[in-house]
Parts: C-alpha cells; structure tokens; sequence
C-alpha cells in the first residue's frame, strides 16, 4: 500500500496542506501535507512540473510539533526569495492554520 494513495496531496480532510508553484518554464510545483497516522505524523511532499507528480516523499515524525517544525522549515526555504535555487515559489493556496512558520 502507498502511502500517497492515488490522489495528489491535498485532498486530506483536517491536515494542513500547503501548495507552492515556480514562475518556470515547465510550470514547477510543490506540495505539502501533514497528515495524522496511527502512531505520529507523517510530512508528504510531492513535486513535479506542469500537471505531472516526479517526485513523491514522506517523513514520519512522532509529535505534530515536530512535523510542523519541519513543515515551516521547508516552506521558509522554498518561499525564500533569496535562495539560491533559480526556482523561486510561491504560495497558490494553504488551507488549514499552520502554527509558528511566520510566513
């Protein structure tokens, strides 16, 4: 069983999600969710291009403190318009209240 089901990240009911996309040529985008499992949180991501997913991961953590850590520490990286990355993101939508990310 996957742990990214068929659906694209987004679709969790309740769980933070955040979805970035890059002013890039071939439409770059990246997704995060925190989603409640059984034992702790897992952190998804997915990244692709256009409307493609190539990239799916997941980062398990035990508290949601931690996972939010880690939520808000990608978020401030991805969204820094100062990184070196040539693709700068930016927010197209985020539903649920994110905790302490400051952005």
């Amino acid at each position: 069983m996957s742990l990214f089901g068929s659906e694209r990240i987004g679709h969790e009911k309740n769980s933070p999600t955040t979805s970035l996309k890059a002013n890039s040529p071939k439409g770059a985008f990246y997704n995060l969710a925190i989603v409640q499992i059984r034992d702790g949180y897992l952190l998804r991501k997915e990244s692709g291009a256009g409307e493609r997913v190539l990239y799916r991961e997941a980062w398990f953590k035990e508290s949601y403190e931690e996972a939010n850590r880690l939520y808000c520490r990608i978020l401030k990286e991805k969204t820094n318009p100062k990184r070196k990355s040539p693709r700068k993101y930016s927010i197209i939508s985020q539903h649920s209240h994110i905790t302490g990310c400051g952005l």
